[in-house]
């Protein structure tokens, strides 16, 4: 299979008003869409608008302009568009411009399985140019291992989380849809099956979360694992045990987020053959919106690229962009089936609405699920703990307005806070990162260190400040730590008590900015 590198692609998009986004994507020409679906419109003809927004775009020199009838290209770093989008569209990768991809054109009409009309108001956000909150929950593939190139020397070079599928994805909303501001909260962690985070869905923030990103088929994989959280002495199989687990999961996350979109994406990962029909007869029976990139791969194998060694379950960084690729080319393609929808077409399918149970009631019960945390500091809400300060200035308040947090600023800053841990002992904690201006910190509990950076550091791509959560096994002896996708475990024993101390480390410019500690 033929790899790329500035590849592009046609992509029409009729906008709330009207409007159509053209923008480009890979190698691919989606089909042109110039009507408007009857449930997006409301405010009468746009044509002198349309007309002026070529004009603008093109230096006043609208016959400039690809004839594209009734679209408007609009700028992908702004609300209103500039004259270098005078050229034919393409797509342009930013931050991974200097990776060669793979070429995901053959499935230029694919649309997504499941209910994809459940995309339909999250759409509406993204082309009116609403705030759209994505969270993303998965293990280490998920959270970007193996999405960096070995060999570059490009000393931009971004990593983790910053270059995983999910975060590729969100760069093409955001260049798809560039009067929308798209914020990315990724949550995946090594070795978390979908037992582990049933077990620390109650320490996330679900606020405004529009769309739920969920991709645990690569640790479900070893349905082993999934069978001793809720069956240690079983009378059913593996792929049962796992099939039920993520059907709590995804029953929990439509409880905590009502809201949100759940989209599933089932990986390509040739090892996975067990838990793929257990996640396939859930999403089915829920008839939740996905990639089955299963079959994408088996239809082009070499789309789940082995990393290194023959790694069927950490492919690496073309396989990341493919996944970004291929979710992009599918809501390309939902976008134009939407604009040929009326309103009796979708009726009521774009709720979430479940139809029973698929597994019986005590199968489910057997999996933990933190729903309400034991101990919550909070410098956005209430908190059930409070810390000590022990030397230093640590004290909460917000050094920018709307974002508080407990700061210190003075090297050998402690503070003590005392957690409770329940049945499962999880931890996630929230601190801000940013590109300059904070330094480091180091958080001991249980006798175990872990470092908090609060830099991208200068290989990451990261330009921007961003608050940054770490979620923790928090029973697990490991403490692995060498990326984000490793494991962070306390030892932590179930119906608990400990003391974290926080202390400021000398280095940088000394400030460090804790926003939340949860534990259950």
């Amino acid at each position: 299979m033929g790899m790329t590198g500035n590849c592009s692609v046609g992509f029409s998009v009729a906008l709330n008003f009207s409007l159509a986004l053209i923008i480009g994507w890979q190698h691919t020409r989606c089909p042109n869409i110039l009507s408007v679906p009857d449930y997006l419109t409301g405010l009468g003809s746009e044509a002198n608008t349309l007309k002026q927004s070529r004009a603008a775009i093109s230096g006043g020199h609208p016959e400039k302009l690809p004839q594209i009838d009734h679209g408007v290209m609009l700028n992908h770093t702004s609300a209103w568009p500039t004259w270098h989008l005078a050229m034919p569209p393409h797509f342009d990768r930013g931050i991974f411009s200097y990776d060669k991809y793979f070429d995901v054109s053959r499935f230029n009409t694919l649309l997504p399985d499941g209910e994809w009309k459940r995309l339909i108001p999250l759409m509406r956000k993204l082309a009116t140019g609403a705030t759209i909150k994505v969270m993303v929950l998965g293990g280490s593939f998920t959270a970007g291992i193996g999405c960096q190139p070995k060999k570059s020397k490009d000393k931009h070079l971004i990593r983790d989380k910053a270059c995983a599928w999910s975060a590729r994805f969100v760069h093409w909303l955001r260049v798809a849809f560039p009067r929308s501001t798209v914020v990315l909260d990724n949550l995946a962690q090594g070795g978390s099956p979908t037992p582990v985070i049933l077990s620390g869905l109650g320490l996330f923030d679900y606020t405004n979360v529009d769309l739920i990103l969920i991709d645990t088929l690569v640790n479900d994989q070893i349905g082993s694992e999934v069978r001793r959280f809720g069956f240690k002495y079983s009378d059913i199989d593996s792929t049962q045990a796992v099939s039920v687990a993520y059907e709590v999961l995804i029953r929990t996350l439509h409880e905590l987020a009502p809201k949100a979109v759940l989209y599933s994406v089932l990986d390509g990962c040739p090892g996975c053959h067990l838990a793929v029909p257990a996640h396939r007869q859930v999403l089915n029976f829920y008839d939740v919106p996905r990639l089955d990139y299963v079959d994408v791969v088996a239809q082009l194998q070499t789309l789940w690229a082995y990393m290194g060694k023959k790694n069927t379950n950490h492919p690496d960084f073309r396989s990341h962009q493919a996944v970004a690729d291929v979710l992009a080319l599918t809501w390309c393609n939902v976008w134009s089936r939407i604009s040929s929808l009326k309103s009796r077409d979708v009726g009521d399918v774009m709720a979430f609405s479940p139809k029973g149970y698929y597994h019986p009631a005590q199968y489910r019960e057997r999996f933990h699920i933190c729903k309400r945390p034991c101990s919550v500091l909070s410098a956005r809400g209430t908190s059930t703990t409070q810390p000590q300060v022990i030397t230093g200035n640590w004290s909460v308040y917000a050094d920018r307005p709307g974002k508080p947090g407990w700061i210190s600023t003075v090297p050998g800053s402690i503070m003590d806070i005392p957690l409770c841990f329940g049945k499962k002992p999880t931890l996630s904690l929230t601190y801000l990162r940013s590109y300059e201006k904070l330094g480091k910190a180091i958080l001991t509990l249980n006798g175990k260190d872990l470092h908090l950076d609060g830099l991208w550091g200068d290989d990451t791509g990261q330009h921007f400040a961003q608050s940054f959560t770490i979620f923790s096994q928090a029973d697990n002896p490991e403490m692995q730590g060498w990326s984000e996708g490793g494991l962070f475990g306390f030892d932590i024993k179930p119906n608990s008590s400990h003391t974290m101390r926080i202390e400021n480390l000398k280095l940088r410019n000394n400030k460090m900015k804790i926003i939340d500690i949860v534990s259950c």
